[in-house]
């Protein structure tokens, strides 16, 4: 127990580091470069994430199991590392080789070239680096696996702030360049930390062994592709109706409401323990529904505040050409702190083993997104992605919440969830709209 209480702290202190450099980027960045480069930014750190889940297919939750089963088995650890390095490479050139076609063929018209190859360079190194890091994880080497994640996104960073820095033109071309330098030499730490485990003799054989590791991942892999198109389908719409220019404005509001948005996760995940194990008992359901009814009054109180001080925050952060972006920041941050709610609110899925749910929320949410934004898309320009985002993230959150009551009831004030999100969606609206 003391063992895995300090391995779970180390893992918050490496995630907690890396949010951390990646906030401190952010103004530093926005400075730099203009509002098109950034939009190009936003497009590689979320397409190179998408990327990623694509070559990864679950495995990264779904060989936990398996690991667990063969802690003292070396020889068989070593095939299962092995495997997942196989198979991601495998559909790495499988995905490469159609994206480098469609490119070829025209499809990705006004999609520069060397912003293709450093999303798809870049979403190799990620996921293979992180592959190390969750195997390293599991099998008892939290601290090395910790200190191999961090390093790693520390050396990309400084790689890319330093070459932008000493560069002629400050472009972000040279940051993504500075990131790949720094992954790849993080990668190869990486790889000499991990080398008894790489199976060198690795055969790939379609038996019930690696048939079982694909049952157990893709359903993962089919929730975490779902949650993720959430997450990008604001910048689909910009990108097919606006231009990169909005991207840019809408992925620094975005970026800004990550902090918040990472700070209020971490109280809640912190309570976790806590309600999980005392659900059935009136105490924890009365922890449960008083964080839930205090975080949904907070998000009250500070809608008026972020509205207000929405243009100074964004000045702080990327300066005067970015001041556009300040009318739909409030929407952003809410939107964001809104889908964390559902951290807390449910819990009755997981209870009751009924996580299929949220799958088909979550695409409730991508589709209500689409059909408010091809409605509403006229009215407001390209602030009409951030609005119907907010709409739909207040409404994936409410049928979140009442959908874990029908499963496993915690009591929430459901009348008073409802209240503060029509408050929260109309005076962001007035804001929007005055």
């Amino acid at each position: 127990m003391k063992k895995a209480i300090l391995d779970s702290n180390y893992y918050a202190l490496n995630q907690f580091g890396i949010k951390f450099l990646n906030f401190l980027v952010i103004p530093i960045l926005a400075r730099l470069i203009s509002v098109q480069d950034f939009g190009y930014y936003d497009t590689f750190i979320l397409a190179s994430g998408l990327l990623g889940m694509v070559f990864s297919i679950g495995m990264d939750s779904g060989i936990v199991i398996k690991i667990t089963e063969n802690l003292n088995d070396k020889k068989i650890l070593s095939h299962i590392f092995t495997f997942v390095l196989v198979v991601n490479i495998f559909l790495w050139l499988v995905t490469s080789f159609f994206l480098i076609v469609a490119l070829r063929l025209g499809f990705l018209n006004g999609f520069p070239k060397w912003l293709l190859f450093s999303i798809i360079g870049y979403a190799l190194l990620y996921q293979v680096i992180y592959n190390i890091f969750n195997f390293l994880r599991w099998v008892g080497n939290a601290k090395v696996a910790s200190f191999v994640s961090f390093i790693t996104s520390f050396l990309g960073t400084i790689f890319g702030i330093v070459i932008i820095f000493l560069a002629k033109k400050h472009e972000i071309y040279y940051y993504t360049t500075g990131i790949i330098i720094g992954n790849i030499a993080g990668l190869l730490i990486c790889l000499y930390l991990v080398r008894e485990y790489l199976d060198w003799n690795f055969r790939f054989v379609w038996n019930d062994f690696s048939k079982d590791i694909f049952k157990l991942s893709i359903p993962f892999f089919i929730n975490n592709i779902g949650g993720y198109v959430m997450q990008i389908v604001d910048r689909v719409l910009l990108g097919t109706f606006y231009g990169i220019t909005e991207i840019g404005l809408y992925g620094l509001a975005y970026r800004i409401a990550q902090i918040p948005g990472f700070i209020m996760g971490i109280g809640m995940r912190s309570f976790h323990p806590v309600i999980y194990m005392n659900y059935d008992k009136p105490e924890g359901q009365k922890i449960g529904r008083l964080l839930v009814h205090l975080y949904v009054a907070f998000l009250v109180v500070i809608t008026p505040l972020l509205a207000l001080f929405s243009s100074q925050v964004i000045k702080i952060f990327g300066g005067n050409k970015f001041e556009q972006a300040h009318i739909i920041m409030p929407c952003i941050v809410l939107s964001v702190m809104i889908n964390g709610l559902n951290q807390l609110n449910g819990i009755g899925f997981s209870v009751k083993r009924k996580t299929a749910y949220i799958s088909y929320i979550t695409l409730l949410s991508i589709i209500l997104i689409l059909l408010l934004f091809l409605i509403f898309n006229g009215i407001v320009g390209f602030k009409t992605v951030a609005l119907v985002t907010l709409v739909s993230a207040a409404i994936s959150s409410f049928a979140y919440m009442y959908y874990s009551e029908k499963f496993y009831r915690f009591g929430y004030n459901k009348k008073f969830v409802i209240i503060s999100f029509l408050f929260i969606i109309a005076y962001l609206s007035f804001s929007i709209f005055k």
